[in-house]
């Protein structure tokens, strides 16, 4: 193997960690030399002695409301007696009057929001001349509308959030009336009287209370030829924003640290195991503003180790001994935690990892140490004589609440990629006897998972050694991600699965005809860790089927604009489930690490790789954020692959390698105004290489543009 090529850093990486400074933000700019005459490459040089100009448009696509004080934008639905329905929409005018007469009929008042919101609810009640009642109820999705609501209130694992979906109001008079607790989604709100009697009101309306993110706010963006693919990228990164905890937000425990939530309506709580997506969006949209919430997250959990691996046991335990992490915490650092099983206890090291690949603090990683170690050496503990993982019924819930037992394949491959994350975590602490041991630990977990579960026959991982012969979407696509597949398994791998689950919503999670401890939906969660692989597996065509199918329905059905946590038979989203949950936000960082080809290849980007996949797609640009300030990458490709211009601007102290693609020609490649490949190797000293699909240019800072014609 060429040991000065980048190994491209996907979901799971094994890139041994390194200490980083933050640099400035400054970038190079460097003024190209005239272009050189026509001959050999000439057409390249003068492409790239213009770099591909950065477009501004993309900020039309965010979707975040533009005020912390938001208003409904149609009335969907009135029925009784609603006198100027119109009044309590933004723009209207006058007021609206609710009227429940005696042996009567209460009147209805369905409001839309335009798009999902969260926070508290508030009306302004001008008048009502005897005493009655107020209600409203809180959807996200119009066909799951009751008077109470659509069912979703958050489990008592939350803690900033309504206990109900629906709130009370008694009036009797001129007031302005605030629901008790934030309801953190929902796009429509049905206002009527509980009790007889009349109001009469000035306002409706939500206070924004997640983070709002916005062009201001978006250190990173993403913009491409595909309007469905741009709508996907601010669908996720606006998805994470709804999930967001801004310290100081109110609720059972005052919020003390930045944290992630699972669901902006259910749970609220902060769960491992979608950390391992959510962390990434927000690295990707927000950089080291969306770190805060990665670590706040990860602090809430380190501070809560558990004794015994049993479902729903308080995670009450003692730090320098082995034992697993919780899955589950409210929130706040002081709030209580529960175990939720082994797999979301390996993600805490796997989520350390990527708080660390992604912003160089080596002082947290030192922090969090201990833990690592208490983790994988509770992990060891549970490896059977087969050399793979166990699970039991106490500790086997997956994360589709599904519970497991025995030797599964998916908690092996997790049990694997911690030992190398953990591994990587100790080499970067200077441990090199825990580094050398969890390397070893590691090749045996993948001797055995590659000896008992692979199965030649089905083309794939089975899910376990009893269950055998029916496909199963995360262990394999997890198991491609941590390297366990080859490259030559991995594509074939990839497509048998992307045949075998299809559905017209996506990928399934399992094929028909599982055995009971499988549910079957179409995860967003999964499909997240899906698109990764088929990216990282150079099967960009697999993975813009998954967009266009699993993500394209989401955007393009109510609420629209976010990503939910499952898509149930038949396409549906059910009331209790929620419909802007931050697991399934992996699309966002798939467009910008594979697309743009933006990624960390040293942690806090000191030195990064841009390699970017065009397939399907005549453009794309935008940066991805790093401690150091923005990487961005621009390309565009001419009608029929007969050209192609790529833009790269490093953030100052960093350097990297730059990948151009070859799409499918050996070609010579221009930089900068002259030729610096000839077709078959570098030209005037510079250090280049290819693997046949890309040309890789290495040592690169500052500003640069590539370019080949023909």
């Amino acid at each position: 193997m060429d040991s000065t090529k980048p190994k491209r850093p996907g979901r799971y990486r094994g890139t041994t960690a390194c200490a980083v400074a933050a640099a400035g933000i400054g970038v190079a700019v460097l003024v190209p030399p005239p272009a050189q005459a026509a001959g050999p490459g000439g057409g390249a040089a003068t492409l790239s002695a213009t770099p591909v100009a950065a477009r501004s448009d993309w900020t039309s696509y965010v979707e975040a409301p533009s005020s912390r004080d938001v208003r409904p934008v149609r009335v969907v639905r009135v029925t009784g007696q609603v006198a100027n329905p119109s009044g309590l929409v933004q723009g209207g005018s006058g007021t609206t009057t609710l009227t429940y007469p005696v042996g009567g009929t209460a009147p209805v008042l369905v409001l839309d929001y335009g798009r999902e919101v969260g926070g508290y609810a508030d009306f302004s009640v001008t008048s009502a001349p005897g005493p009655t009642v107020l209600q409203s109820a809180y959807s996200e999705v119009l066909a799951n509308l009751t008077a109470t609501g659509d069912g979703g209130a958050p489990s008592g694992l939350n803690n900033s959030g309504s206990p109900a979906r629906s709130d009370r109001f008694p009036v009797s008079g001129p007031a302005t009336v605030t629901s008790p607790g934030i309801q953190g989604g929902e796009r429509y709100e049905l206002v009527t009287l509980a009790l007889p009697g009349q109001v009469t009101l000035s306002s409706a309306g939500i206070q924004f209370t997640p983070y709002l993110g916005t062009s201001g706010t978006y250190a990173g963006w993403f913009e491409s030829s595909s309007d469905l693919l741009n709508r996907i990228w601010y669908a996720g990164a606006y998805t994470a924003n709804l999930t967001q905890v801004i310290p100081g937000t109110p609720g059972t425990v005052r919020y003390d640290l930045p944290v992630v939530l699972d669901g902006a309506k259910r749970d609220r709580a902060v769960w491992a195991g979608d950390l391992n997506v959510a962390d990434r969006t927000l690295w990707d949209v927000l950089g080291p503003a969306g770190g805060e919430y990665a670590r706040g997250s990860l602090t809430v959990v380190g501070d809560h180790p558990a004794t015994v691996a049993v479902l729903g046991t308080p995670a009450v335990g003692v730090a320098n001994l082995p034992g697993p992490m919780p899955g589950v915490c409210q929130g706040p650092s002081s709030a209580s935690c529960e175990v939720y099983s082994a797999t979301y206890s390996m993600n805490f090291v796997l989520n350390v990892y990527d708080y660390y690949l992604y912003s160089g603090d080596q002082a947290f990683v030192q922090q969090e140490w201990p833990l690592v170690q208490r983790e994988l050496a509770w992990e060891q503990q549970q490896v059977d004589s087969s050399g793979l993982f166990s699970i039991n019924v106490a500790d086997g819930a997956d994360w589709n609440v599904n519970i497991h037992s025995g030797d599964y394949t998916a908690p092996s491959v997790l049990h694997y990629q911690s030992l190398l994350d953990g591994a990587a975590l100790a080499g970067a602490l200077g441990d090199t006897a825990s580094a050398t041991s969890y390397r070893a630990q590691a090749a045996a977990v993948k001797s055995a998972v590659s000896r008992s579960l692979w199965d030649a026959a089905l083309g794939a991982y089975d899910a376990s050694i009893t269950e055998r012969g029916f496909l199963v979407q995360d262990a394999n696509v997890w198991a491609v991600l941590a390297g366990l597949t080859t490259p030559a398994q991995s594509g074939p791998l990839l497509a048998h699965l992307a045949q075998g689950l299809s559905s017209q919503y996506g990928m399934l999670n399992v094929a028909s005809g599982a055995p009971p401890d499988y549910g079957q939906i179409v995860s967003p969660y999964i499909g997240s860790y899906t698109l990764w692989a088929d990216y990282q597996a150079g099967r960009p065509d697999l993975a813009l089927s998954l967009l266009n199918t699993e993500w394209g329905w989401m955007v393009s059905h109510d609420p629209g604009g976010t990503t939910w946590e499952k898509i149930e038979s038949g396409g549906g989203l059910s009331g209790f489930d929620s419909a802007a949950h931050a697991w399934g936000t992996g699309a966002t960082s798939a467009l910008s690490q594979y697309v743009l080809g933006a990624q960390p290849v040293t942690p806090g980007f000191r030195t990064w790789l841009v390699q970017p996949q065009p397939s399907g797609l005549a453009w794309a640009q935008g940066q991805v954020p790093t401690a150091s300030g923005a990487l961005a990458s621009r390309w565009e490709v001419g009608a029929g692959n007969s050209s192609l211009r790529l833009t790269v601007a490093a953030p100052g102290g960093t350097s990297g390698t730059v990948a151009v693609p070859l799409l499918g020609s050996s070609r010579p490649i221009a930089e900068d105004g002259r030729v610096v490949w000839d077709g078959s190797g570098p030209v005037g000293g510079i250090q280049a290489y290819s693997d046949g699909t890309y040309v890789y240019f290495t040592g690169i800072t500052g500003t640069h543009t590539w370019a080949w014609e023909g």
